[in-house]
């Protein structure tokens, strides 16, 4: 086996100091180049671009090859010999072929970045404003300011359905709530808004979980866990549709799985619903009591 030869690429030659640039270079549209300067400016067409994006990507591919090649070499040798001096060549090879490729494909990277087009926003969408924007209000409050709208159960709720609407409508939640939000507040929070929310460079998410924290009072919270301990499964009501609605409230209103709880999902279900799932329940839980809701609803 012959010893592994490196492959290199043509370099660019230097004459007297000056850069110079080899034949069929789409830069040749610019000769000749003098000096350039930090206070001239230099620009590149389109079609130039595209013509060094071309290039990069053939260069890359040709660089990939050779540091397949090389590297197949390496092992070649190194399953004969792991310490022969044609391995430990072979294997400096092969590196000097790999930082070759990683630097090619980095600097192409940023070549990349920096001639991708520039996204400009959607001026509809950047003022678009959602007719039916909900508003946050509570079955809680005293004061209803807007009794035409949807009153919610939980600010959860209303984050759910603002969501949604914004979403219905393709606006991208981390660059629109904070525009939109405030068209859904009263005056009052609309000042708590501005001083915690507005300009924050808050994710959707991070906001939302600041809104929750803010108007999911303990007493919101208490009567969650009224409603939790009330809620009951309706005559055309499936049972995971209404497992489903049972977890959700739950989790609202800050519940954890646990014995109390899993009794309170049992005795809301209609009573065929218990004496079909009674049998399964004795047989799987005979001389254990179940703590997760989940494990209960499987039963079903």
């Amino acid at each position: 086996m012959s010893n592994p030869q490196e492959h290199t690429t043509t370099p660019v030659t230097l004459n007297n100091g000056e850069n110079s640039t080899p034949a069929g270079s789409p830069l040749l549209e610019y000769q000749p180049m003098e000096d350039v300067s930090s206070d001239v400016s230099v620009s590149l067409s389109p079609e130039v671009a595209d013509g060094l994006m071309e290039t990069a990507q053939e260069n890359l591919i040709n660089l990939k090859n050779q540091y397949s090649i090389l590297y197949g070499h390496y092992l070649s040798y190194q399953k004969v010999n792991p310490d022969s001096d044609n391995t430990k060549n072979a294997f400096a090879i092969c590196k000097d072929a790999e930082k070759k490729y990683v630097d090619a494909k980095d600097a192409f990277s940023i070549f990349k970045s920096i001639h991708e087009p520039v996204k400009m926003p959607d001026e509809k969408k950047s003022s678009l404003v959602p007719s039916s924007l909900p508003f946050l209000q509570l079955k809680t409050d005293i004061t209803l300011f807007k009794k035409h709208l949807e009153v919610f159960d939980s600010v959860y709720d209303f984050c759910t359905q603002f969501q949604t609407v914004l979403e219905a409508h393709s606006l991208n939640m981390d660059d629109h709530w904070e525009r939109l939000l405030p068209m859904s507040l009263n005056k009052e929070e609309r000042s708590w808004f501005d001083e915690k929310l507005r300009n924050k460079l808050l994710s959707w998410s991070e906001a939302r979980n600041k809104i929750l924290d803010h108007f999911d009072t303990p007493y919101r919270k208490f009567l969650l866990m009224v409603k939790v301990w009330t809620l009951k499964q309706q005559a055309s009501e499936s049972t995971r549709v209404f497992a489903s609605k049972f977890q959700n409230l739950r989790r609202q209103a800050g519940l954890h799985d646990g014995l109390q709880l899993v009794l309170c999902f049992w005795c809301a279900l209609r009573e065929a619903v218990r004496r079909v799932a009674s049998v399964a329940v004795s047989s799987q839980y005979g001389s254990k009591l179940p703590v997760k809701i989940d494990a209960m609803i499987d039963l079903e």
